[in-house]
C-alpha cells in the first residue's frame, strides 16, 4: 500500500473508533440516567419547553392588543415572531422527547438504540437550535422596540 492509502485507512479507523466511543458513552449516560435521556437533552427540553410556553403567552397577549392599541404593526410583529418561536420550540421539543427512554424490559439494548438515534438526529437538533436562536433574537428585538 502507498502511504496516502495507509493514512486514509488510519483516519477512517480513528473516525470509527471516535464514533463508537461517543455511542457507547451516550448509551451509558442514558442507561444510568434516572430521566432516561442525556443531560444535554434534558437542558434542551427544559429551555425549549419554557420558551414554547413563554412564546405562546406572548403571542396571545400581542394578538389581543393588536386590535386596540396604537402600536398595531409592532404588536403584529411580536405576535408573528412569538408564534414562530413556539413552532420551532415545539418541533425541537418533539424530537428531544422522542429520544427519551421509557421504562421497560431490555433497558441496555433500548439505551443503545436511543443513543444511536440521538447521534443520527444531532445535526437536526443543532439546526433547530440555530433557527430557534435566530427567531428568539428577532423576537427580543421586536419586544425591545415595542417597549421603547
Amino acid at each position: 500500500m502507498d502511504p496516502i492509502s495507509i493514512l486514509g485507512l488510519a483516519a477512517n479507523i480513528l473516525q470509527f473508533i471516535d464514533y463508537g466511543t461517543q455511542l457507547l458513552s451516550g448509551t451509558q449516560e442514558i442507561y444510568k440516567s434516572a430521566t432516561g435521556t442525556s443531560s444535554e437533552n434534558i437542558e434542551i427540553e427544559e429551555i425549549s419547553g419554557r420558551l414554547s410556553v413563554f412564546s405562546d403567552e406572548l403571542s396571545i397577549d400581542a394578538v389581543s392588543r393588536c386590535h386596540t392599541g396604537p402600536y398595531v404593526a409592532r404588536d403584529r410583529a411580536v405576535a408573528k415572531f412569538a408564534s414562530r418561536c413556539k413552532e420551532v420550540s415545539d418541533e425541537l421539543l418533539g424530537i428531544v422527547k422522542e429520544l427519551r427512554l421509557v421504562d421497560g424490559p431490555n433497558r441496555k439494548w433500548r439505551s443503545f438504540r436511543k443513543a444511536l438515534k440521538t447521534m443520527w438526529k444531532k445535526e437536526k437538533i443543532q439546526s433547530l437550535q440555530t433557527r430557534l436562536d435566530v427567531v428568539r433574537q428577532q423576537l427580543t428585538l421586536e419586544l425591545l422596540a415595542s417597549v421603547r
